[in-house]
């Protein structure tokens, strides 16, 4: 499943574990981001949301919200204002703590010895950077605290997007398996047969689709709008994809491969939707030959860039299925953990409960400074 807050999640594919200690002590959060004014509960589980975690989600959507006009908090509407980034907030720390709720469930510790160790790393390498240059360091761990305030986070908030990062990266490993130097490659926990992939495959959880990626950085939407009018006038999947090929930087091997075409299979449950609801959404919204609208994704993938999508549906079959097995049951896993992790999220956000502290809150003075 892809991942929330990206930028730091990045960092788990990176770093190898090994028991260094606390290199960087940690810091205690005050007294008001320790106040508890939101909660979610699941399978007779509670989990509290400090204002801590209520910040830091507050100031990443506001602009969504406000469109930048922060008068909007104290107008005569600030109430639904309120109302509509007080959803987001709740779905995106209900998205953290289904993976913490799901690594309980499986006896996964996300406050292990070993947990500690990858929160160690994961400080070290933001503070000190990679050997190889990849990732640059704020230089001292004071730079790098300094650096969470100017984003709107604190140490707490940073650790416990760590310990969801490595909830998620067990959790992978508990359903999907995982290579083991002695004994080779150990089976996950999730039933792969082919009578699965082939369900999976042909069901509406799952479409097969030509891909198309414009940065924001690059195109304009209107640009965007334009090119996917141009693949809706192609008279064949090939030249669809031929167009497609021409004018992004889409690899050719993922629309076309050994002269067939080939396409992607996305599952309705396996993106995050934080990031990729209207992703999601478009992919689902044509049936074979369609082209669906525009969708704008910000902040794609592990690269962080903006930009828009459009799909062209394929027909699914039986010789794609059978030459494309591997691709079938990648996203078939993906599509499953998603599910089962959706499912603890529709939980989550239904049971959520305000704190008598929340009425403490004042929207329109929320800002990167604790």
């Amino acid at each position: 499943m892809k991942k929330l807050l990206s930028v730091i999640l990045l960092l788990s594919v990176m770093l190898s574990l090994c028991s260094c200690g606390r290199k960087y002590k940690p810091q205690k959060s005050t007294k008001e981001e320790s106040r508890v004014v939101m909660s979610l509960s699941v399978d007779g589980e509670e989990y509290d949301i400090k204002y801590e975690l209520y910040r830091a989600l507050f100031l990443a959507n506001k602009s969504k919200i406000d469109g930048g006009d922060a008068d909007v908090w104290t107008g005569v509407e600030a109430a639904e204002y309120v109302s509509q980034i007080n959803e987001i907030i709740t779905k995106e720390a209900a998205y953290i703590y289904s993976a913490l709720h799901l690594a309980h469930k499986l006896d996964i510790d996300v406050y292990s010895s070993e947990a500690d160790d990858f929160v160690d790393e994961c400080i070290t390498l933001c503070v000190e950077g990679s050997e190889d240059g990849s990732v640059a360091g704020a230089g001292s761990y004071e730079k790098y605290l300094g650096s969470l305030k100017s984003a709107g986070l604190n140490y707490s908030v940073c650790d416990l997007m760590f310990r969801y990062s490595y909830a998620l990266s067990e959790i992978n490993k508990y359903y999907l398996g995982e290579e083991n130097p002695a004994l080779g490659s150990l089976g996950g926990a999730i039933d792969t047969s082919d009578e699965s992939l082939r369900t999976f495959y042909y069901s509406d959880e799952c479409v097969r689709v030509l891909r198309a990626f414009v940065p924001s950085q690059l195109r304009s939407y209107e640009w965007a709008e334009d090119f996917r009018d141009d693949i809706a006038a192609c008279e064949s999947d090939m030249e669809k994809a031929l167009h497609i090929i021409n004018y992004t930087a889409v690899p050719y091997s993922e629309l076309i491969l050994d002269g067939e075409i080939t396409g992607v299979l996305i599952g309705k449950h396996a993106m995050d939707k934080s990031y990729y609801t209207d992703y999601t959404n478009a992919a689902f919204s044509v049936s074979d030959g369609g082209v669906s609208y525009v969708a704008t994704v910000k902040g794609t993938g592990y690269t962080d860039i903006d930009g828009y999508y459009v799909f062209s549906a394929l027909a699914k079959d039986d010789g794609h299925f059978n030459e494309n097995k591997a691709l079938v049951k990648d996203a078939y896993l993906e599509n499953e953990i998603g599910k089962i992790l959706d499912g603890i999220i529709a939980s989550l956000v239904d049971s959520a409960e305000y704190e008598k502290d929340y009425s403490l809150i004042s929207h329109k003075d929320i800002s990167m400074d604790p």
